[in-house]
C-alpha cells in the first residue's frame, strides 16, 4: 500500500510540472513579456530571469500536486483527519488563494485561478482519501459521507 502511495507520489509530481510547463508558465511568460510600466522603461527578459522562472514554477507546481500524498502521510502520523480538514476548508481555501498569489508572478486573475484551482481540487481530493483510507467508506452520494462505527452522516457543502 506504500509503494502504490510513492509511485502516484512520483506520478502527481510529474503531473504538476507539466501542468506547470504547458499550462500556466506559457501564459504567465505571455503576460510578463506584454506588461509594460512605462513606454519609457524597457522590457528585458534575459535567459536567466527565464529559466529562473520556469525551474521555479514548476518545482512549486509539482510541490503543490503532492498534497494529497502529504495529507495521507499527515493522517498516517496522527496529525491530520478528514473531520479537521472538513471543518477548516474555508481556512485551506483563502490560504490556497494567498499561496497561489505568491507562486504567480503575474498580477492578472486568471493566472492566479489556473494556479489556485488544481490547488483546490487537490485539497477536496485529500479529504477525500483521507476520509476513505482512515475513517470510513464514500457513500454513493459523493457530498456525503458515512462514518464506519457510529452511524452518522456528514454533508458536504461547496
Amino acid at each position: 500500500d506504500t509503494l502504490i502511495y510513492r509511485r502516484s507520489g512520483y506520478a502527481m509530481f510529474v503531473v504538476g510540472v507539466l501542468v506547470s510547463y504547458f499550462l500556466i508558465f506559457p501564459l504567465t511568460f505571455r503576460f510578463l513579456g506584454t506588461y509594460q510600466v512605462s513606454g519609457d522603461i524597457a522590457d528585458l527578459i534575459t535567459l536567466d530571469s527565464y529559466i529562473s522562472t520556469l525551474v521555479l514554477m514548476c518545482l512549486s507546481m509539482g510541490i503543490v500536486f503532492e498534497i494529497p500524498i502529504l495529507s495521507w502521510l499527515f493522517a498516517k502520523l496522527g496529525f491530520l483527519s478528514a473531520d479537521f480538514m472538513h471543518r477548516y476548508r474555508k481556512h485551506a481555501i483563502v490560504t490556497i488563494l494567498i499561496v497561489a498569489a505568491i507562486l504567480t508572478p503575474t498580477s492578472d486573475v486568471f493566472t492566479l485561478s489556473l494556479v489556485a484551482l488544481p490547488m483546490w481540487l487537490l485539497y477536496e481530493v485529500s479529504i477525500q482519501k483521507v476520509f476513505s483510507f482512515f475513517e470510513g467508506e464514500i457513500t454513493p452520494d459523493p457530498l456525503c459521507y458515512r462514518t464506519g462505527g457510529s452511524g452518522r452522516t456528514i454533508r458536504v457543502t461547496l
